[in-house]
């Protein structure tokens, strides 16, 4: 089975470049689509998982990702 999206880092990397491209006033939207459809995906790729861990992976990568920008 492929890594799920919240664990290849080349993701954070890109949704963090994506964000620095925005203008800052979009920023805080922008990253909230993206939790929405990463929390989608988590649910469809692994459809036995729970509802507190895909609440953990996403803030997990939410966390790297504003980590990223400084």
């Amino acid at each position: 089975m492929a890594a799920a999206p919240d664990k290849i880092s080349e993701n954070v990397d890109f949704a963090a470049q994506e964000l620095l491209d925005a203008p800052a006033s979009d920023r805080p939207a922008m990253l909230e689509s993206i939790a929405k459809a990463l929390t989608r995906r988590l649910l469809k790729d692994e459809p036995g998982i729970g509802a507190r861990e895909v609440s953990e992976r996403v803030t997990a990568f939410v966390k790297a990702v504003r980590e990223r920008l400084g």
